[in-house]
């Protein structure tokens, strides 16, 4: 089996599966990276939170010595 360079593999993959063969493949890789994004912001935010609320604690803890 041959290997294909980066630039003729556009062409290759034209000719063999068609105009849509380029982009076989495009909505998966967009819905995972959606998903992906959403759950990095969620989780982010949601441990912003816990460490705010755990710093308050502390102080709250000082405050009260």
């Amino acid at each position: 089996m041959f290997k294909i360079c980066g630039l003729f593999s556009v062409g290759y993959i034209r000719r063999v599966d068609g105009f849509v063969g380029c982009y076989r493949g495009l909505v998966p890789k967009l819905c995972a990276s959606t998903i992906s994004s959403i759950t990095y912001q969620k989780l982010y935010v949601t441990t912003a939170e816990e460490g705010t609320d755990a710093a308050e604690d502390d102080e709250t803890a000082e405050d009260r010595r």
